[in-house]
């Protein structure tokens, strides 16, 4: 998440001099920049340059990440608010978040140098803003520590857990990732050869008697996907055309994820662009899997797949297992979808990649994604240990809100059922035969319209004077009827014929909804066989299309 490596750019201060005068923003060849070793190139300095001004120009993370990096970062509370300046140089920028209404929940700290304030420190802690300070590898320097849930307890039967618990933890999990390999290999690199051969490694885990074996299938998948994303051309990524002549060729193909800089199999040293985009999510992903197991009171060191090593939390690894599949779904479509420039890639001087300012705010805007996908895994870990603790034991569900749903669920049916017997009770009274009593002023209700007595004292028109409204004339009402009939007996066998297929709401939203904008309202209309005004929601947003009709509209969208 560094800029800058071994690099270091010489700029005026923005400040203003003693004399009371602005200086003047200096021009990129006024700019000394300083490396060690063979002297940069004019285009190599404007790259360097150009990349620091792009990273800082804005805040792409969004309201809920806010994403800081340079030098002399300063991170405190001023007039209740907190305060963050970052940037480098001439591009340094000033952000402030009051306590009500900000939106944010994680400050990833990625600056060299810098300090943050105890009473920063108490602000975040106060609003639940998670702060994590990462290096220039993106590893973890710093992270909440306190248990979200501190249940000893847990913590002493993951740390003595047996053989059997773990496999059984393991085969759930690389499960789950196998299985969304083999969907990637399907889907998005039209592999389906490969997703089958996925499915079979999936089902062999659930004969799986050790670690070993099940570390040994997953090594096994793991070739065979990546083997699928070798020279595939969704794989590598695409430069504008001025910058496809300078940048190396190497990069514009995938060669696999083993590095060329490392021993071994490792891929810590990334060559290429698309498994520097990799670490860089693979990492962010990390980062939310450990805030998940601190919530659900799991030791993060203490995994069950990977082995316990010095500084490595192996159970955050274990649980980032299921999620490197949509990790990968997404660097693909991003691969497929962006065209990338020479600055949001920075080549080290061994050679390794590193991820630009501006690319690594934009991907680190991707935080909230992760910690929505870990959930449910980092739940399901604790629930697994849990079941083996001695004594009574509640599983809890901070992470996802299961059990406040299912409350929430229960609570909603009761008060159905309380206003059906209601209204069969008010149906009854309303069948049982009268008797000569006094009657209330509503037996007397009468048509605002036509005077007449009405037939229910709750309406304020007799069905001949309802029938003359706009709009709800009896052949109108039937033929809205029929209409609304007819939609839902086309969704309902939708739904039949595609039981099998997940649909993503998330991925229509980012992706097809905003190209909506520049469609013609005649052209939605056809895609969808809507009315206008349907059609008008559409493409504003107001209104999330049925998923029947999401294919028709992606392939619009690609026409026009």
């Amino acid at each position: 998440m560094s800029v800058t490596n071994n690099i270091h750019v010489a700029a005026v201060s923005a400040g203003k001099p003693r004399n009371g005068r602005t200086k003047s923003k200096p021009s990129a060849s006024s700019v000394r920049v300083i490396r060690e070793g063979r002297a940069l190139r004019s285009e190599q300095i404007d790259d360097i340059l150009g990349a620091i001004e792009a990273g800082f120009a804005d805040d792409p993370a969004g309201p809920s990440v806010a994403v800081v990096l340079g030098e002399g970062v300063r991170v405190r509370v001023y007039n209740g608010q907190l305060q963050v300046g970052d940037g480098l140089g001439w591009n340094r920028r000033v952000r402030n978040w009051p306590k009500a209404g900000s939106g944010l929940r994680r400050l990833v700290v990625g600056a060299q140098s810098g300090m943050i304030t105890l009473d920063a420190i108490a602000w975040c802690q106060a609003l639940g803003v998670a702060i994590v300070v990462v290096d220039q590898d993106g590893e973890v320097v710093l992270s909440p520590g306190s248990y979200g849930h501190d249940d000893a307890r847990l913590r002493r039967v993951q740390g003595t857990a047996s053989d059997e618990l773990a496999v059984s933890i393991a085969i759930g999990l690389i499960g789950a990732k196998i299985l969304g390999q083999a969907s990637v290999a399907a889907a998005s690199l039209d592999r389906p050869d490969v997703a089958e051969t996925l499915a079979h490694i999936a089902a062999a885990l659930d004969d799986a008697a050790s670690i070993d074996e099940v570390r040994q299938l997953e090594a096994t998948a793991a070739a065979c996907y990546f083997g699928a994303w070798v020279d595939h051309p969704t794989a590598a990524p695409r430069f504008t055309v001025a910058d496809t002549k300078r940048v190396p060729t190497h990069w514009c193909h995938y060669d696999g994820r083993r590095s060329l800089l490392t021993k071994g199999n490792s891929n810590r040293k990334a060559e290429r662009p698309t498994n520097a985009v990799l670490n860089y999510l693979y990492r962010i992903a990390a980062i939310e899997a450990r805030l998940a197991c601190v919530a659900v009171g799991l030791d993060p060191g203490l995994g069950v797949l990977h082995m316990d090593a010095s500084g490595r939390d192996s159970l955050v690894l274990d649980v980032i297992e299921p999620v490197r599949p949509q990790v990968e779904r997404f660097v693909i479509d991003l691969m497929a979808e962006a065209t990338f420039t020479r600055k949001d890639f920075i080549e080290r001087s061994d050679g390794s990649v590193r991820i630009g300012p501006a690319l690594a705010q934009r991907l680190a805007a991707t935080m909230p994604i992760w910690a929505r996908e870990v959930a449910p895994y980092a739940e399901q870990v604790a629930h697994t240990f849990g079941r083996v603790v001695a004594g009574k034991w509640s599983p809890r569900t901070p992470l996802t809100g299961r059990n406040a749903h299912a409350a929430a669920a229960v609570v909603r049916a009761r008060k159905v059922g309380a206003i059906q017997r209601g209204r069969r009770s008010a149906v009854a009274r309303a069948e049982a035969p009268r008797t000569d009593v006094a009657r209330g002023p509503l037996d007397f209700a009468a048509c605002i319209d036509c005077g007449s007595t009405l037939e229910r004292p709750r309406h304020l028109r007799c069905s001949t004077c309802w029938e003359k409204q706009p709009g709800q004339a009896r052949d109108v009402r039937q033929r809205r009827g029929r209409a609304i009939a007819k939609v839902r007996a086309a969704q309902e066998q939708w739904r039949r014929e595609n039981a099998d297929t997940t649909v993503d709401r998330e991925d229509f939203q980012r992706v097809i909804q905003p190209k909506l904008a520049s469609i013609k309202l005649a052209d939605i209309m056809t895609a969808t066989g809507c009315t206008k005004s349907t059609a008008s929601s559409y493409r504003t947003g107001k209104t999330t299309p049925h998923p029947m009709h999401w294919g028709a509209l992606d392939r619009l969208t690609r026409e026009s």
